[in-house]
């Protein structure tokens, strides 16, 4: 904590992944700095039997900005307790700001890393039409390197979203395991404006640091200004409680029996049409309120 107080100091705004934290416990964060306001989301947010059962928290976003800024962000309801999404009013277009700790690179884990992509999918598209999108954080992949199962998933994830490494970016380790014997960059500023970020750094490992990361720094090219104070619509949770069936499955099986007709017996793109399905599916059958 003593690394972190002192590294809030120099910035405006973090975003932190893997915080480890109960959502009983996000008190810590408070009390790292009493100038910052925190919003954070945690492995236990939609189960508290977590905290009750687990010795430890694990996992977990927050995202920490200075009180002065407070005006000028509001915090967003999508995405699942490894995504934090904040809208950022500047004098150009609003700001999307897309917090991630994306699942390890165990072979376990693909289908998560696969499900994370996907919501990460749904947010760009749900905000590219009026936002920049800024996306930052533990991506577990890297674009520097194939060794992996989740590098080509990353890659191809950040082609289809027009999402581009700043060419000021360094390609400089981000991640230092715990054994001493590998390392990687797996943790990034992706954005699909060019001109959003300057000044990208990836810090030098201290001693003070207890993380098995470096912290990567950034400048967002763009002036805040106060929110609105016109009314806006909150999109709130998927009403599951009030979906209709019958017309979900409908769907679904009209949307599958559709892909498995015209299927080049390519998993992946599959699987994407698959999602789309789901999405689909979800619009038609659950009720907007």
């Amino acid at each position: 904590m003593t690394y972190l107080k002192q590294l809030l100091k120099k910035l405006d705004l973090c975003c932190l992944q893997e915080h480890w934290l109960f959502k009983p416990e996000q008190h810590l964060l408070h009390d790292i700095d009493t100038n910052m306001i925190v919003r954070a989301k945690s492995i236990d947010d939609e189960n508290p039997e977590l905290s009750m059962i687990a010795r430890r928290g694990y996992g977990g976003v927050a995202i920490l900005w200075k009180k002065e800024m407070d005006d000028k962000i509001s915090v967003m309801v999508d995405g699942s307790n490894r995504i934090q999404v904040i809208q950022m009013e500047t004098d150009n277009t609003p700001l999307c700001l897309i917090n991630v700790y994306m699942p390890s690179d165990n072979k376990d884990m693909d289908n998560e890393y696969k499900d994370t992509l996907a919501q990460m999918t749904e947010i760009i598209t749900k905000y590219r039409n009026t936002h920049d999108i800024l996306l930052c954080g533990y991506l577990n992949g890297s674009i520097h390197r194939p060794k992996t199962s989740h590098d080509p998933l990353l890659k191809k994830f950040l082609a289809e979203n027009s999402l581009e490494l700043n060419q000021e970016y360094p390609e400089k380790q981000t991640f230092f395991h715990h054994n001493g014997k590998s390392s990687g960059q797996i943790d990034y500023f992706f954005s699909a404006s060019k001109d959003l970020t300057q000044y990208e750094q990836n810090l030098d490992m201290e001693a003070e640091n207890t993380s098995d990361h470096v912290p990567v720094i950034a400048t967002i090219k763009r002036k805040l200004i106060r929110k609105s104070n016109k009314p806006k619509s909150v999109i709130v949770r998927t009403k599951w409680g009030k979906c209709n069936l019958q017309k979900y499955q409908l769907t679904i099986s009209d949307g599958v029996e559709k892909i498995l007709q015209a299927s080049n017996k390519n998993i992946e793109e599959d699987i994407t049409s698959i999602e789309k399905v789901m999405h689909n599916a979800c619009n038609e059958a659950i009720p907007v309120v």
